[in-house]
C-alpha cells in the first residue's frame, strides 16, 4: 500500500498514521468483546479453519496459479462498468490490472519481491477513493491466504460485527510496515471483511493524511476444488466501489513474463 502511493508521488514518509487508525479498529473490535473463554481460539487455528472452509490445505498447495476477470462498478452512477485483470503464479508472484474505458489502465505486479507500477494513457490508479493497490492487496489475501515469510506478526485482536453477523477480528502486521485486519465469520470461518488504511497527501510536501478503506466478500462459489467470493464492495466515509467476478480460473497456463515490469 504504502509504497504504491510512493510511485504515485506520495512520500509515505510517516507509516504512524496508519498504523494508528488500524490500531483503533483493533481496539474497537476488542471493545465489541472478545470472544468467551470457551470460544477462545488463535490466529494460527482461525486460518486453518478458514483454509478448510475454501477448499483444504491440499488444494490450496495443488493452486499453481490464479487468473480472475470482472467488472468494477461505480456508484452512483450504476451504468459505469470497467474491467480488471488479477494473475498469481506461485508462489509469489501477481499482477492487477485494471482498464477504465476512455481513460486508461494501470498495472501493479510484483518482479523478485518488489512492486512495479505502470499507467497507461490518463493514471487511474485511485477509483471511487479506493486505489488499485487495496483491490490487488484484497485479492493476494484471498490468493494466499497465509504465507508467514511476509508477517512480523499475526494475532486475533477481538470481534467484530460484519455483514450483521460476529467475525474473528485478526491483525497481520507485515514486516513491509503495512498491516490489514481480516475479519472470518464465527461460524463459516470464511473471509467476510478486510481493512486496510490509505495515505495520501493533498499537496506534495502537506502533512500525510490516511483514510480506512474496508472491503466485505460475498457470493463464495467453488471453481475448480476451491471457493472464492464472486462480489467484493469496497467502502470509504465517502464512497463506494463494487467488483463483480465474471470468470475464475485455476491452475490455467500463465505465462512468467505477465508478471515482468513493462
Amino acid at each position: 500500500m504504502l509504497n504504491f502511493l510512493t510511485h504515485m508521488g506520495i512520500s509515505p514518509s510517516r507509516k504512524l498514521a496508519a498504523i494508528a487508525i488500524l490500531t483503533s479498529l483493533s481496539l474497537t473490535a476488542a471493545a465489541q468483546g472478545p470472544p468467551p473463554q470457551k470460544d477462545r481460539i488463535s490466529a494460527a487455528a482461525i486460518v486453518s479453519r478458514y483454509i478448510s472452509a475454501i477448499g483444504g490445505a491440499d488444494a490450496l498447495r495443488e493452486m499453481e496459479t490464479l487468473e480472475v476477470r470482472g467488472d468494477v462498478k461505480f456508484f452512483p452512477s450504476t451504468r459505469r462498468y470497467d474491467e480488471f485483470q488479477f494473475y498469481f503464479k506461485a508462489p509469489s508472484s501477481d499482477l492487477f490490472r485494471f482498464d477504465s474505458v476512455g481513460h486508461g489502465s494501470v498495472l501493479l505486479g510484483h518482479e523478485h519481491g518488489k512492486l512495479w507500477v505502470r499507467n497507461i494513457g490518463i493514471p487511474v490508479g485511485i477509483l471511487n477513493g479506493i486505489p488499485a493497490n487495496v483491490m490487488a492487496q484484497d485479492w493476494m489475501a484471498l490468493a494466499q491466504p497465509y504465507n508467514e515469510q511476509l508477517y512480523k506478526g499475526v494475532e486475533v485482536v477481538g470481534r467484530s460485527k460484519v455483514q450483521g453477523k460476529p467475525a474473528f477480528a485478526v491483525r497481520f502486521q507485515f514486516k513491509s510496515g503495512d498491516v490489514q485486519v481480516r475479519y472470518y465469520d464465527c461460524d463459516s470461518f470464511l473471509l467476510v471483511g478486510l481493512d486496510q488504511v490509505v495515505l495520501f497527501r493533498d499537496q506534495i510536501n502537506g502533512p500525510d493524511r490516511a483514510y480506512r478503506v474496508e472491503t466485505d466478500f460475498f457470493k463464495y462459489k467453488t471453481f475448480g476444488r476451491l471457493n472464492f467470493p464472486t462480489l467484493l464492495e469496497f467502502q470509504t466515509s465517502a464512497q463506494t466501489l463494487d467488483v463483480e467476478v465474471e470468470t475464475i480460473k485455476t491452475n490455467a497456463t500463465i505465462s512468467d513474463s505477465e508478471f515482468e515490469k513493462r
